[in-house]
Parts: C-alpha cells; sequence; structure tokens
C-alpha cells in the first residue's frame, strides 16, 4: 500500500471530483462533504501498476499506434521510444548478473548505478518482470522535469551583418553576474577548465551547427577561433529533446568561452542520469550543472542521483543544479497538528497551514488552470530501498 502512494497525480489519477473543483476554485477553500474514498487494490508485485496498465493497453490492437491514449494525469509523462517504454529497475543483488538477464529480456540498458537500472524495456516484455525473483521494483522513468524551452536555440540568436560577419547575443546572466568584468580584469575566460551539462538533449532539433557558425557555441567554424566542439557523450534520439542542454552549453560559452564543454543527456531514467555524472568526471569536467530532478527521488535520504553528485565531489568537482527551475514556488512547513478530523473521526488530524498567529487554516489553496494538470509526490519518512538496498 506504502507503494500505492509513492507517486500520485491528484485530482486526475485519484478521480476525487470535489477536489478538482475546490482546486480551481481561487480563495480559501472549503469542503463541504468529505472526499470520495474510492477502494484501493493493494499492488500485490513488484512492477508498477503504470506498467501492467501500458501492457494491458497495447494488448488493445484499437490504440493508436502513436502513443498512450491520455486517461489520467500520469500517462502523458510516460516515455515511449519505438515500442520500448523507459524504466527504472531496482534489483535486489548482483547488479552485473541481472543487467544480464534483463538485456536477454530486450532491455537497452542506458545506465546503471547502485541497485538501479535504466533503460528502454520493450513493452511486450513487462510480464516477463515479474517473474525475477532479482528485482525490488519495476517502474516507469517519468519524464522529469526541466524548464521548458520556448524558442528554439540557436534560431533568431545571432544577427548576419552586412559584412557577413557574426554577432553573438550575450545571454543578461553575463552582465547579472558581472561575468565581463572578471573576464577583462582578471583575463580569465574559462581556458583550462571543462565544464559538464546534464539535461534533455543537445542536437535534437538538428540546429547546432547554426549556433556554431554563428558563433554562439564553439566548434569547427566558429568565427572567433572557439574551435574545439561540444563532447556529447550521449545524446536523445527519439526526437523528444527541446535541446536545452545546448541552450544551457550557449549560455556558458558565453560567460566562459574559452572553456571546453561536454554534454549527457539525463532524461533516460535515474541511473542514465547518475551514471552520465561519472562519465562527465571520467572526461576530464571539474564543474558539472543540470536543470533536471526526477518526480520520485527520494525526499528523505540521498537517492542514486544525489550520490552520484556527492561521488563527484569527492572526485574534485564543483557540482550546481537548477533546483528545478522554480525559484520559491514551493510550500515547505513541518507539520503543524490541529484537532481537526476532516476525514472523520479515527481518519487523523489535519495540518494547520496558517502562520502561529493566523486563523486555522486547514486546506492550500491549489490553482489548477483549465486544460492543466498537477502532480504531487507523497513519499514515506522511512529508507527507501533503490538508495540503499533496505526499507520500502
Amino acid at each position: 500500500m506504502k507503494r500505492r502512494l509513492g507517486y500520485l497525480a491528484l485530482a486526475v489519477l485519484l478521480n476525487v471530483p470535489c477536489l478538482v473543483l475546490k482546486a480551481q476554485v481561487k480563495g480559501d477553500p472549503s469542503l463541504r462533504q468529505l472526499p470520495l474514498l474510492l477502494p484501493q487494490k493493494k499492488q500485490g508485485g513488484h512492477i508498477s501498476a503504470a506498467l501492467e496498465n501500458l501492457y494491458a493497453r497495447s494488448l488493445n490492437r484499437s490504440q493508436p499506434s502513436g502513443g498512450l491514449p491520455t486517461t489520467d494525469g500520469l500517462e502523458q509523462y510516460i516515455q515511449l521510444v519505438n515500442g520500448a517504454v523507459v524504466v527504472d529497475i531496482t534489483v535486489k543483488e548482483d547488479l552485473p548478473g541481472v543487467t544480464k538477464r534483463l538485456q536477454a529480456l530486450g532491455l537497452q540498458v542506458t545506465g546503471s548505478y547502485g541497485r538501479v537500472i535504466s533503460g528502454l524495456l520493450p513493452v511486450n516484455a513487462i510480464p516477463l518482470l515479474a517473474i525475477m525473483p532479482q528485482v525490488q521494483y519495476a517502474r516507469p522513468a517519468y519524464k522529469p522535469m526541466h524548464q521548458r524551452q520556448q524558442v528554439r536555440p540557436s534560431m533568431q540568436r545571432f544577427t548576419i551583418l552586412p559584412a557577413a560577419k557574426p554577432v553573438p547575443v550575450i545571454s543578461q546572466g553575463d552582465t547579472a553576474q558581472l561575468s565581463y568584468q572578471a573576464r577583462k580584469k582578471m583575463h580569465v575566460d574559462g581556458k583550462g577548465v571543462k565544464l559538464g551539462i546534464l539535461s534533455d538533449s543537445y542536437d535534437n532539433l538538428g540546429t547546432a551547427a547554426d549556433g556554431v557558425r554563428g558563433g554562439e557555441l564553439p566548434g569547427a567554424g566558429n568565427p572567433f577561433n572557439d574551435r574545439k566542439p561540444v563532447i556529447v557523450l550521449q545524446d536523445l534520439d527519439n526526437g523528444t529533446g527541446t535541446d536545452e542542454g545546448r541552450a544551457m552549453a550557449e549560455i556558458v560559452h558565453d560567460v566562459a568561452p574559452g572553456a571546453e564543454i561536454a554534454f549527457h543527456t539525463a532524461y533516460l531514467g535515474q541511473a542514465n542520469f547518475a551514471q552520465g555524472i561519472q562519465q562527465l568526471a571520467d572526461k576530464g569536467c571539474q564543474v558539472m550543472v543540470d536543470d533536471i530532478f526526477y518526480y520520485d527521488e527520494p525526499f528523505f535520504q540521498d537517492g542514486i542521483i544525489a550520490q552520484s553528485v556527492d561521488q563527484a565531489k569527492k572526485r574534485g568537482v564543483s557540482y550546481f543544479s537548477a533546483a528545478g527551475n522554480n525559484f520559491n514556488n514551493s510550500y515547505e512547513s513541518d507539520y503543524r497538528s490541529s484537532n481537526a478530523q476532516l476525514l472523520g473521526a479515527g481518519n487523523g488530524t489535519a495540518h494547520n497551514f496558517s502562520a502561529p498567529a493566523d486563523l486555522p487554516r486547514y486546506y492550500q489553496p491549489i490553482y489548477i488552470p483549465p486544460g492543466g494538470s498537477f502532480i504531487a509526490s507523497f513519499q514515506w519518512d522511512q529508507p527507501s530501498f533503490s538508495a540503499g538496498g533496505r526499507g520500502a
């Protein structure tokens, strides 16, 4: 039952009508009746319900071949590539041996770290996971969160003057953090430093060469003699990336035009992300940056991605994360107890959202625009098996 509570899309997956209505009404919400508590079937095996449902739908030949029909709030985040689903598989022991068995099922491994193996699993092989005793738990690697790129990078970023000399556009961040002054006064430009970037993709849009020719990126053909090309260790090849990684590389090149740049996708599962950090370190990256987070990374202990960052730090890497690019759009608080039992006697007391001196407030408004969605991750304050080999 705890596993079923680990990852929910509120007001969509739960199908609670009264919560949907109140989530879309501004003001201090109140419920006139108790939420509809739907009966829950306990998860019995070590395959997530989402994977089981995906396989069941694949047997229905009336479904469109281009992808999943959107019937709940999570299916739109399942990553499908040519009949395979991106998965994270937590194993009990013997990582190399289990990896070989999974590859025999058709798994295309994209990364492994700790007890987690990420990869592309053929949808028709999902039932075979259920008979592997070495598998602790398997679930989709839902599309991670990152800042969506609204405009294609390198497009309309530079202007060709009549003399045909490119004039690159410098990012506002370079001015805001006074990097240009540091380059001028201290005579530094990043030379001798290699920086690694982890994001969705680098050249899924096929326009990286335009950025090089316009002076936005280093490489052969750069008009300012910044000729060392970006090293791409792994990129998405399914056309679903936004090339946010390339946009980040362009910003890095603005700030430190002499630095070398390497890229690795972080979109093919948590183990792929964690392994990518180590592979960038192997390539000599002294500084790394990412703008990605997975919704089901452990809250209360370091998961495999955080563990890989710690390992990179021990190797001398300075690591920076954009923390989801959400700034302060969040709510965090210790539990403030109350005597209000809003779900009925014996079903627990409500958290008080108000400050200590204010009137109690037991509901927090969440505004969902028409056609929008809202994802909420719930986790138990207990050890996570994927992080350390013990726990739920």
